[in-house]
């Protein structure tokens, strides 16, 4: 059975959320679990994968942003001072950041850096620093800019970025 969190009820219950990730082998029709992680925020709103050589991915969430891997443990920033009533989870507090990724989007650029578009038009460029061992122990946070409100975000060929918005001129950046 499903079971849900809505704002209401995040004193009676707060991580509700899980990520599963499996390997797909549709030729002999089995679909082994790789690694799993339960007790995630309630607020979590989206996934975006981390590539080689760190891998892993990152868990947007309406008052934090995770980092989780299979190899090693997962870590997590609090965004503002709501997120330690919204989840249990080892949040860290960096910064004095006061931010929500609710109608958020994000895109991943090269080397480990991540764009992220508010729902108040903010542009982030979020750098993932590593310990070198495959693990992130932080986020650096840069405000790059302030645009339309986006709809959708992407990375086109060379090094374009499409900031889609249903509310004003959609943009594209070099």
């Amino acid at each position: 059975a499903v079971v849900s969190t809505q704002s209401t009820g995040v004193a009676v219950r707060r991580d509700t959320c899980s990520i599963v990730a499996i390997a797909l082998n549709i030729r002999d029709k089995v679909h082994p679990i790789i690694w799993s992680q339960n007790n995630l925020p309630f607020d979590s709103l989206y996934t975006l994968p981390v590539p080689k050589p760190t891998g892993g991915v990152l868990v947007f969430a309406a008052n934090s942003l995770l980092y989780l891997n299979q190899s090693v443990p997962p870590f997590g920033v609090m965004l503002n001072s709501l997120a330690p009533q919204t989840t249990d989870f080892p949040l860290q507090r960096q910064g004095d950041h006061m931010l929500t990724l609710d109608n958020s989007q994000a895109v991943m650029m090269e080397n480990e850096r991540v764009l992220i578009s508010l729902k108040s038009g903010d542009i982030y460029l979020i750098t993932l620093l590593s310990d070198g061992m495959r693990s992130i122990k932080k986020f650096s946070w840069l405000k790059a800019a302030t645009s339309v409100l986006t709809s959708c975000l992407c990375m086109a060929t060379g090094n374009y970025i499409f900031l889609g918005s249903r509310f004003g001129n959609s943009i594209l950046l070099y």
